[in-house]
């Protein structure tokens, strides 16, 4: 009986990935006589082995991204903003324009970068003309 006769008819040894790895690396030629189911059964391992690491890899950076992110420092609050009316001696108008002027401000900072600031901006040019037209009226020739 052949050789290879002999190998068909022996049942194969199970294959043991880091023996099999050690075969290949140090003879060739012991790699070519491995009977087909080894080589299916080692091919199974690798893929095996290869969709393990994939897992791995894929619960690694889920673990990753799921960590929380260091706390931001909290910023820094703004002091309270205490409203005084503003006097402009016994002025009335100019005092009404003046508070006109303010709410205007803080409207178009509370506006800025959204869909009303155009309108808030507006508004606060107008104020501002109504105090510079109150303080310097037109001259009359």
């Amino acid at each position: 009986m052949s050789a290879s006769a002999k190998r068909v008819a022996e049942k194969p040894e199970p294959v043991n990935v880091v023996d099999f790895a050690h075969t290949l690396v140090n003879s060739r030629r012991a790699a070519i006589d491995l009977p087909v189911d080894q080589i299916r059964e080692l091919a199974a391992a690798v893929l095996i082995i290869d969709q393990q690491l994939d897992d791995a890899n894929r619960r690694i950076a889920a673990m990753m991204l799921a960590e929380p992110p260091e706390p931001e420092p909290s910023p820094r609050r703004k002091p309270d903003i205490v409203r005084v009316p503003i006097f402009a001696g016994d002025d009335a108008a100019l005092a009404a324009a003046l508070e006109t002027l303010l709410s205007a401000s803080q409207r178009l900072e509370r506006e800025r970068h959204s869909t009303g600031e155009n309108l808030a901006r507006q508004s606060f040019e107008k104020a501002a003309i109504a105090v510079c037209n109150h303080i310097t009226p037109k001259q009359r020739t």
